[in-house]
Parts: C-alpha cells; sequence; structure tokens
C-alpha cells in the first residue's frame, strides 16, 4: 500500500529573486543573549494532499545572510514514535530539506511574524504509508548561518488529511475529541465573608479564569465539555452584581450552558479517598447534593447529574458515586490499573468495584495524560496547540475505520495563554480528522472497550489503581466542632440569614483538595474557627445583668430575670435554673424568645423557709452553646403554715412546761416549809 509523500519545495509567495539570494556566512560565535531565536506563532492544523501548508514565525536577533531551513521526515507509525519526536527521539528518516533565505519570508504588517507558505508536492513515492492516504509527518524547523549552524530549533508536525472535495476523510471516520475545561479556583471567602482578592482576580477579565470564560463564550461552535466549580460560581455570580469586571466572565459561562455540557460536582473539588480513609466519608453525599444544587440555581436550569468529573477515587468513592447516580465518569488516566494495548486508548471502558456483581458496573473515560502534557510545556503557545493536534491525528490514524474517541481534561490550575486556546480551537473547527464532542456524546457514540475489539464482544472491566491521598486540610475531631457551632448558627438564625449561610459555605469549602498543603491547611482552618467566631461574636451581644437581690413576701412568687439583647432581632435562648432551696413549678428549664433589647422574665418560684438563697441561672443556645451564667439571690421573709403551727405549738408546750415547773417548785417549797415548822405568813 502507498500514499502520498510530502516533500517540500520553494514557498509559493516568495519571489524568484528573493529564493535566490545569496547566503552570507556571519563570523563569530553567537553570545547567549544576541543568539537568534525564533519560535512558532501559527501554523495549519492540517492540509489536503497536495495543498498548501502555512507557517508562522517570529524571530529575534537575526543577522543577515541567515536561512529558514526545513527538514521533513518520514510518516510516523505510532504514537511512540509521535512521543520520541517530542522527548528528544529518533525522528525517523529524512524525506525533504527545504533551504528559504529568512529575509525573503514575507512579513505580516499587523502581527509583524514571517509568514511562510509550502506546498506539498504528492508525486514523490519514497514512503510506504497507510492506504487512506493521510498522515503525520515531523517537520524540524531553524535558522541557519552560513556555516550550517543551527539556531532557535523546535519540532512541530505536518498533518496531511486525504479528502474528498466535500471536506470529509476519504476513507475512516474522525477520531471523536472531548475536551473538559475544569473551571475551579480556591474558595473565595475570607472567615469574615468578604471575598479573597486572589481569587477575585482571577474572575477578572484578565485573570486566568475571566480569560478562560471569554474564550469559552466566544467559542459557538467547537462543543466543549465544563466542569466548573459550584463555589467558584457562587462567588463569580455574587461578585457579578457589584464587579463589573468579574460579571462578563459569569455571564459568558452560563451562556455557553446551552451550547455545551456541564458535568455535575461537589461543592468544591474533593480528594475522595482522603475523606473517606480520615472519618470524612460521610461529608461526600452532602457535598454532591449542594454541588448540584449550586450548580443549577446558577445556570437556572436542571443539571444531568449522571456524569461527573469526580477526582481521585477509590472503592468507597464509586460507591458514593453510584449512589448519588454518578454512573459515567471522566477520570484521570492514571485513576486506572495499567492496560496493556496495541494501540492508543480511544473508548471507554467498564469499570467493576465487585467482579461478581455486573449491576455495581460504572463506565469511564480515562483521559489521556500524553496529550494534557503538552497543555503545560514551557514551549511556544502555538507550538503546544500543534502538539496536542498532531497527537490527535496520530490517534485518529491508528484505526481509522473504527470509531473511537479521546479525552482530555484541562490541568485544575491551569493559567493558558489565549494564543494556545485560540489555536486549539481554529485547529479543531472543520477538521476531518478530529470531531469535537462532548463528553456524554463521546459515552454515546463510542462503544466501551472489547476484549476482541468488536462491538458486541466481551466488555473489557478495568479496576482502580491503588491512590495514596494526603491526609484532608482538616480532621475529622475538628470539623465535627465547627459542624456543631454550625448547627447552633441554624439554630439561631433562618435558613437564609447570612451567618448561616455563611457557616454552610465555610464548612464545605474546608474539605476542598485544594487546600492539601501546609498554606491551605491554615486557611481551612481559619474557616472553621470563623463558623465559631461567628458564634461567639454574635452571643457576645446576649446578657443577663447584674441584678439586685428579689424578696419573696408569700410562698410562691414570680421572680424577674432581666435578659439583654443587642442583637437587633428575635434570639431563642435556653435558661436553666438551679437552688437548692426554691422549687421552680413550671419546670427548671425553658425556651425563651429574647427580642431585640430588654426583655423581663418573671419565673415562678416556690418557698417553704425565710432566708437568702443563690440562684444559678445559665443561658445557652437551643443547641447547647453557652451563653452566660449568672447569680442571683433571692431573700424570703416568709413563715409558712407548718412552720406557725410548729411555732404555736413550741410555745404552748413551754408555757405548759412553765407552769408545770413554777407549781411543782411551790409544792416542794411547802413541803419544806411544814417539815421545818414554818407557819405561813397570813395572807
Amino acid at each position: 500500500m502507498r500514499a502520498p509523500i510530502v516533500r517540500w519545495f520553494a514557498a509559493l509567495a516568495l519571489t524568484s529573486a528573493a529564493v535566490l539570494a545569496p547566503t552570507v556566512h556571519v563570523a563569530g560565535a553567537q553570545t547567549a543573549a544576541s543568539a537568534p531565536t525564533l519560535a512558532l506563532t501559527g501554523q495549519s492544523a492540517w492540509t489536503r494532499a497536495g495543498g498548501d501548508f502555512q507557517l508562522r514565525l517570529r524571530a529575534t536577533n537575526v543577522p543577515p545572510g541567515f536561512d529558514l531551513a526545513l527538514t521533513t521526515h518520514e510518516q510516523l507509525r505510532s504514537r511512540n514514535a509521535f512521543d520520541a519526536t517530542l522527548d528528544g527521539g529518533a525522528l525517523g528518516s529524512t524525506i525533504d530539506l527545504l533551504k528559504v533565505p529568512y529575509d525573503a519570508v514575507p512579513v505580516d504588517a499587523i502581527t509583524g511574524d514571517r509568514l511562510l507558505t509550502v506546498s506539498l508536492d504528492t508525486l514523490n513515492a519514497r514512503l510506504n504509508t497507510r492506504q487512506s492516504g493521510s498522515g503525520v509527518f515531523p517537520l524540524e524547523v531553524e535558522l541557519r548561518d552560513g556555516a550550517n549552524q543551527g539556531f532557535g530549533r523546535f519540532v512541530t508536525h505536518v498533518v496531511v488529511a486525504d479528502v474528498t472535495d466535500a471536506g470529509t476523510l476519504a476513507v475512516g471516520t474522525p477520531l471523536n475529541f472531548a475536551w473538559v475545561w475544569p473551571l475551579v479556583a480556591e474558595p473565595a471567602l475570607f472567615p469574615d465573608g468578604n471575598p479573597d482578592p486572589a481569587v477575585t482576580s482571577e474572575l477578572t477579565t484578565t485573570g486566568r479564569l475571566g480569560r478562560q470564560a471569554a474564550l469559552v463564550g466566544n467559542n459557538r461552535d467547537v462543543p466543549l465539555t465544563l466542569a466548573p466549580s459550584p463555589e467558584t460560581l457562587d462567588a463569580w455570580n455574587t461578585q457579578a452584581s457589584t464587579n463589573l469586571d468579574v460579571a462578563s466572565g459569569a455571564a459568558a459561562i452560563r451562556e455557553a450552558a446551552g451550547r455545551d455540557q456541564v458535568l455535575a460536582s461537589p461543592f468544591v473539588p474533593l480528594d475522595l479517598p482522603s475523606l473517606n480513609a480520615n472519618g470524612l466519608g460521610y461529608t461526600v453525599p452532602d457535598q454532591l447534593a449542594r454541588g448540584v444544587g449550586s450548580l443549577e440555581s446558577f445556570f437556572g436550569t436542571l443539571i444531568d447529574s449522571g456524569t461527573a468529573l469526580p477526582g481521585p477515587l477509590d472503592v468507597p468513592s464509586l460507591d458514593a458515586l453510584r449512589d448519588a447516580s454518578r454512573r459515567r465518569l471522566v477520570v484521570e488516566g492514571t485513576a486506572l490499573t495499567p492496560l496493556i494495548e496495541q494501540f492508543s486508548p480511544a473508548h471507554p471502558y467498564t469499570l467493576q468495584r465487585d467482579a461478581s456483581d455486573p449491576s455495581l458496573a460504572t463506565t469511564v473515560v480515562a483521559s489521556d495524560t500524553g496529550i494534557e502534557h503538552y497543555l503545560s510545556t514551557d514551549d511556544a503557545p502555538a507550538l503546544r496547540a500543534a502538539h496536542v493536534l498532531a497527537a490527535l491525528s496520530v490517534i485518529a490514524g491508528e484505526q481509522p475505520n473504527r470509531t473511537r474517541g479521546v479525552a482530555i481534561i484541562n490541568p485544575t490550575h491551569w493559567d493558558a495563554p489565549n494564543d494556545v486556546i485560540t489555536s486549539l480551537l481554529d485547529g479543531l473547527r472543520g477538521n476531518p480528522l478530529i470531531a469535537p464532542v462532548t463528553v456524554e456524546k463521546l459515552f454515546s457514540t463510542v462503544p466501551a472497550a472489547t476484549v476482541d475489539g468488536e462491538p458486541d464482544g466481551q466488555k473489557v472491566v478495568r479496576t482502580l489503581a491503588p491512590v495514596q491521598s494526603p491526609a484532608p486540610p482538616v480532621t475529622a475531631a475538628r470539623y465535627a466542632r465547627a459542624a456543631a457551632d454550625r448547627d447552633a448558627v441554624a439554630s439561631l438564625f433562618p435558613a437564609t440569614d447570612r451567618l448561616v449561610v455563611r457557616a454552610e459555605r465555610s464548612l464545605r469549602s474546608s474539605l476542598t483538595a485544594l487546600w492539601e498543603n501546609p498554606i491551605g491547611r491554615r486557611k481551612a482552618t481559619a474557616l472553621l474557627d470563623g463558623i465559631e467566631g461567628s458564634v461567639r461574636g454574635f452571643l457576645s451581644r446576649i446578657s443577663v445583668p447584674e441584678q439586685s437581690s428579689v424578696t419573696l413576701t408569700s410562698t410562691s412568687a414570680a421572680i424577674p430575670v432581666t435578659f439583654r439583647n443587642d442583637t437587633d432581632q428575635p434570639v431563642r435562648v435556653r435558661v436553666h435554673l438551679e437552688s437548692d432551696r426554691l422549687i421552680f413549678p413550671d419546670g427548671p428549664d425553658r425556651i425563651i424568645e429574647l427580642p431585640p433589647h430588654n426583655h423581663t422574665e418573671r419565673i415562678r418560684v416556690e418557698t417553704r423557709a425565710p432566708g437568702t438563697f443563690p440562684v444559678i441561672v445559665s443561658v445557652t443556645t437551643e443547641g447547647g452553646l453557652p451563653i452566660q451564667t449568672t447569680r442571683l439571690s433571692v431573700r424570703s421573709s416568709v413563715i409558712s403554715g407548718v412552720g406557725v403551727v410548729l411555732m404555736i405549738g413550741a410555745v404552748a408546750f413551754l408555757a405548759v412546761w412553765w407552769g408545770w415547773d413554777i407549781h411543782r417548785r411551790r409544792k416542794r417549797r411547802a413541803r419544806d416549809d411544814a417539815h421545818h415548822g414554818v407557819v405561813p405568813a397570813p395572807a
């Protein structure tokens, strides 16, 4: 089988005089500071066999007499061979070498770039290529001086597509390509509820996420898959109402959802295995549910929660995701156990936690980490895009007659140069070798991998690779204390109150996987401390002022207890009373609603004895958080009925006893007088 061969010849746009210009040798070595540089600023994503190919180049410090050298190598036969061309490996045999005087290459009057247009000669048949006639060819580009010394070398690729007059592939089908965009920032609010300026700057029109939002919003024809953090979108939406520089990004993302797919996400990015291993797995269902709710609130429509980008996975994570109806997952390529395949993995897989129970299976697409790597290299932006497009084209040519699909995920913290994105989007538009699709379309279009490669064959079952996750940003004990503080806030205010909303948000945000580092842990702890601080600050405005002692004049009375509420809103509190000598007929505990300012509550008591008795008054929230404990003095001057009876009885007893004692003494005295002959005095 033979197909077109690539050979370079003179650029069509060059004048004959320019092509024949003499080459001048530049004597002397170039210093590092003055050495010529060369960078790619754009190129044709593909060209039809025999068509024209364009390069946009930008160079500095190029002396007169330098040549632009373009060396084309033989067609790549495999993905490994392609990777080798970018990793310093062999480029293969040389097909052709074209030298063009650099000064003769036309200059773009607007950008200042050099624009080189060349043709592909398809008549040479020195190489065996695929029957389809499509292929990917390494191309070395460099500046050379008169001594043939090279400067500014880089390697790109010429992608040739054998297409019909209608622009479709003459043989085979294009590769389905799903491009997933995480739009994620760190939690956006400080513990006091104010926005973090560093996060806000990312959301502005010139910020990392703001620029990506604008590119997504302006893209109307290349299907994308968005994986925004609900917490980030919530902050974006809130700040948009007061910051016009933020508003445009939020609007662009909201509009794009009408064209692109939005994946379900937890409220903040989570490291599920880390949470499961550290006693925090119970928080996952709430995070998943709250995430979908926030997405639907932002976009104003229902979100298909069946497909998700979950991050790291373990078996308990799969169970939690399945319970939340997440049955289709996009995972990092390293999340699955390695599998040796003849060709690049380009299909979904069946992921099964229990080999004996197919009902527990989940369908996953593992991203191509090799292609993802090209997004964030140190190469020029246009060259990065060219590498991604060429890699996809190589995969498309591996099995051109099969329906296959590849997904990549943008790096989470990717500060993407606009030129990378625009070059990729431009290269995907109308590309006969690559069909951009959403993740949903990839799942529905590309059959899951089978053992024999046939669509109806036995499915390949994959398992999760072992994962070692760092500890979560906060411990389970610290989170539980903060949850109790959150519950206390919720017991004090309506669900829509800003303190309740802030406490809920802080609690969920503290678990973000973006904070699994020393600085992040401090931020997470500060958020949880902020929940307690907001409660304490609020409760400090509720008090029981010192009061003078209360005097009781009857056995049953109501003692007044005064409360001070400086919160400017009604607050329900629990009051507990203790006393060794007083009885509380209505019980020692009661719930009291304190209106703003002063409020006096009358509490019924009973006493059976006079005296001064202490009463301990403990005031807490309904949930039990202490507010204040104070001591009142109750003085009773009342003698009870029983006491009166006893006193009268005692007096009567004493009177009888005294009378009897006096009578006894007199009788004794009379006997003594008679015995001694004493005659009583006459009356």
